[in-house]
């Protein structure tokens, strides 16, 4: 079957891939609520505790540590987005001067708003708790009164967090976006001073598309691996790439990245459908072929459901 738009233009179903599975379980909801509700009882308690009249520095440490948990709060809520059915398809048609029209996706900054919030609001508590131990306070430490030890740590804390946060912002400006194109498939990279720098790999050097992931900070986002050959890009990114292989990094993408890869892989092996990139209408190709996803990624759900209480 196909899909047809206004003007006439065929677009294929693509048959809709979890390449990287997500616990939809009702378990999973109930801990992920369970713990955007604790952090949300957390974020009041430290407001409760400091009074108006304590002092601004008490004050603005409670308002860094309501932060911090409003943050993490965000980040468990953040997990059940998969119930939620969305308008944007997180793909932007895009007109490269060397490669003609295509889509690029969209990069989501709520996650890096959030983390940054986050880290901010840590800096900030343990600054504010520090400067209040040693005024000779104790509303943000109320165990380390008399404890040097204590208010050290947490001053090492709010630097590290300070720090942390500071290379995150500079990172992110230096974002990589990935692009499709009818002839091949783009990762661009933004440098200082305006400058970028692009991989690219047509559509007839592509061996293999597949899922997998990468090694940062203790976990492991997801990562598309376009596995190539008879082509001149070298791998340049050695947390990405290996030889013959070139990785691009969906981990920040707004669109649903099962998607993404699912009609990569159509793309892959229908050469005709990849002049449907340059169509305006291409966007919401993605986002008709996302909707199919949730639907079974929800009688997926249902179906373990089922086997454990059976179990």
């Amino acid at each position: 079957m196909v899909a047809m738009d206004e003007d006439n233009v065929r677009f294929p179903d693509v048959e809709w891939r979890e390449h990287w599975p997500v616990d939809r379980s009702v378990s999973a909801l109930v801990v992920s609520l369970i713990f955007a509700l604790l952090f949300l009882v957390l974020a009041a308690l430290l407001f409760g505790m400091v009074p108006f009249d304590a002092g601004w520095i008490p004050v603005i440490g409670a308002c860094g540590g309501a932060l911090l948990m409003l943050g993490a709060a965000s980040a468990f809520i953040g997990k059940l987005s998969w119930l939620v059915r969305r308008r944007d398809s997180g793909v932007r048609g895009h007109v490269d001067t060397s490669h003609g029209p295509g889509i690029r996706l969209v990069i989501g900054h709520s996650n890096q708003i959030i983390g940054l919030c986050a880290l901010a609001g840590c800096a900030l508590y343990g600054l504010c708790a520090w400067l209040d131990w040693k005024t000779g306070g104790s509303y943000l430490l109320p165990l380390s009164k008399s404890d040097r030890a204590g208010a050290t740590w947490i001053l090492v804390l709010a630097s590290a967090a300070a720090v942390i946060g500071v290379l995150l912002a500079i990172a992110f400006r230096w974002m990589i976006t990935v692009e499709i194109y009818p002839d091949g498939v783009a990762r661009k990279t933004a440098l200082p001073f305006g400058r970028s720098r692009e991989e690219f790999i047509p559509w007839d050097d592509i061996r293999a598309l597949r899922s997998a992931s990468f090694s940062a900070y203790n976990s492991s986002p997801p990562m598309v691996e376009v596995e190539y050959s008879g082509t001149g890009v070298e791998p340049r990114n050695k947390v990405f790439d290996r030889p013959g292989v070139l990785g691009l990094p969906v981990h920040l993408v707004r669109c649903d990245i099962n998607s993404f890869l699912s009609i990569m892989q159509y793309l892959k092996d229908h050469s005709r459908a990849r002049s449907l990139l340059a169509h305006p209408d291409a966007p919401q190709w993605f986002l008709r072929v996302e909707r199919s996803g949730r639907k079974a990624g929800r009688k997926a759900g249902q179906i373990r459901d089922i086997e454990g209480d059976e179990e």
